[in-house]
């Protein structure tokens, strides 16, 4: 009997002490949220201040997709709404509401449809994951003369810098210095070693490394276009020195940074976005088939159109305008409903195929020597894919999990749905040899 009364005493004793540990726990971690929620709180309230700060607001250097160029967005802050316009239409803007809240951090969101933000980041029936851009970002870092942010769907880097001037003349200068750039590859030599840069303009991408190495080798890097050059979304190093941004120098051809000239030079190979346009005949299971097709403009310089692969629709070709080659990647076809009409690289050999984005193909000039009175075009794997190779195409119905072949209208010419490889485009014909 007087062990269990001790036993209950010990008992509550420990109760009440474990009460009083979790009460105390309890009010430093009140405590302690206080003081990170009041940390937060005025954290954003800086941030609310900054993005108001510039009497011009800022320019945004944004980042969708890989499959689409960086581009360049005047956006003007007030307290509770956001103005943008974008390089592709400088006086068009659009004004939409914006918020500063949390989320594992400092976030800004633009939570109202804007024609121009969600540009890239909203979805449609035929690219239902957008155009791989971002309306929320995670804030990196704020000041008054930067603000750096990551796409919180994309994980992309984009950066905002104050304007010095009208968000829209400076975006016109933009579009100035676009028309400027003639030069599509570049030589350098830093600390006595030669590098060679690619600038595909259609996908304002830059490939550079040692002149040396492979081309698969090199470095690829994103930029977008400024009024004096172009900017890099990270920093480029050659041999030692940094690069962040290249000045243009248009009468010179050139490209300067850092006291280093970039010059223009032009690869083996070359050919001009002008000289592709025409009639081929496309030749498939490794010239077993064959299909009429014809490339037409499209984007000028940065893209054609396909006509007669599919009846129904038109296939988007690129054009690398560094390399002077082709590029045909993964592309949604069209929709329905739920379903999703895919034109998917098929690595014939191995019988497997994917809806990856930017999986697919380079189409090069076998002999360039010869064009334009004869073309040969062989496409070959991009090498995106890892494990497998891009050698033929399949038109795909994707519904969720369903994946079946499509209607009869996206059908290749010759009837299947199916393209085996390799693939040839051949124009012209062959020059006999002496």
């Amino acid at each position: 009997m007087h062990s269990a009364m001790k036993m209950r005493k010990i008992l509550a004793f420990a109760a009440a002490v474990s009460a009083l540990a979790i009460q105390s726990c309890s009010k430093q971690d009140e405590v302690f949220d206080e003081s990170s929620s009041a940390r937060m709180s005025e954290y954003l309230e800086n941030v609310h201040s900054v993005l108001q700060a510039h009497q011009y607001g800022w320019i945004m250097e944004y980042y969708p997709g890989s499959s689409y160029a960086a581009v360049s967005m005047a956006l003007q802050f007030t307290s509770d709404k956001v103005t943008a316009a974008s390089e592709k239409d400088p006086y068009k803007k659009a004004t939409s509401t914006y918020r500063l809240t949390t989320d594992d951090g400092p976030v800004l969101t633009f939570d109202t449809y804007n024609e121009v933000l969600h540009y890239y980041a909203a979805p449609s029936s035929s690219k239902y994951q957008g155009r791989g851009g971002d309306f929320e970002f995670a804030i990196l870092s704020c000041s008054t003369s930067e603000i750096v942010l990551r796409g919180r769907r994309s994980r992309n880097i984009y950066r905002m810098k104050p304007l010095q001037i009208k968000g829209d003349y400076y975006l016109d200068d933009v579009n100035y210095m676009s028309s400027l750039i003639s030069v599509s590859a570049v030589l350098c030599t830093v600390d006595g070693k030669e590098y060679i840069g690619y600038l595909d303009s259609g996908t304002r991408m830059l490939s550079i490394g040692d002149s040396s190495l492979d081309e698969d080798a090199l470095e690829n890097v994103r930029y977008v276009v400024t009024d004096k050059g172009i900017s890099f979304n990270r920093t480029v190093s050659l041999g030692g020195v940094d690069f962040s941004e290249w000045e243009y120098d248009s009468k010179a051809e050139k490209f300067t940074a850092q006291g280093y000239d970039f010059n223009k030079t032009i690869p083996a190979g070359w050919v001009s976005y002008e000289d592709y346009l025409g009639k081929y005949t496309l030749y498939y299971d490794n010239g077993a088939g064959s299909i009429d097709v014809t490339l037409v403009r499209d984007v000028e310089g940065s893209t054609f159109k396909m006509k007669g692969l599919i009846s129904a629709v038109d296939i988007e070709i690129g054009y690398s305008s560094g390399r002077g080659r082709l590029t045909w990647v993964r592309q949604t076809l069209g929709g329905s409903g739920n379903t999703e009409y895919v034109l998917c690289p098929w690595d014939s050999d191995a019988g497997y195929l994917t809806w990856l984005e930017g999986v697919g193909m380079y189409g090069a000039v076998k002999d360039a020597s010869h064009v334009p009175d004869y073309f040969e075009v062989r496409f070959s794997d991009n090498k995106v894919w890892e494990s497998y190779y891009a050698t033929g195409w399949v038109s795909y119905a994707i519904k969720g999990e369903e994946r079946t072949s499509p209607p009869a209208r996206y059908n290749f010419a010759n009837g299947d749905y199916r393209l085996p490889g390799d693939i040839t485009m051949v124009r012209g014909t062959a020059p006999t040899s002496d």
